[in-house]
């Protein structure tokens, strides 16, 4: 890599952070029940998606039944 791009790819990090941390900022502005509203939760710095969260109790679930036979044709 060469300095020019190492100093690009900083750049681009500093600005995703600020893009990211402008993000949350905004979604803590809004309350409770607006977030529900779009499938939003936050968890202190993080924020989680109501579906992802749906989904992956599914998937934990369907963990546990066996899986179907294939066909031995």
């Amino acid at each position: 890599m060469t300095l020019l791009s190492l100093f690009a790819a900083a750049i681009n990090r500093y600005n995703e952070r600020r893009r990211r941390a402008q993000a949350l900022d905004e979604l803590r502005a809004l309350s409770p029940a607006q977030l529900r509203d779009i499938g939003v939760r936050l968890d202190g710095n993080r924020v989680l998606s109501i579906h992802d969260t749906a989904e992956a109790d599914i998937n934990t679930r369907s963990d546990s039944v066996p899986a179907a036979r294939e066909d031995s044709r």
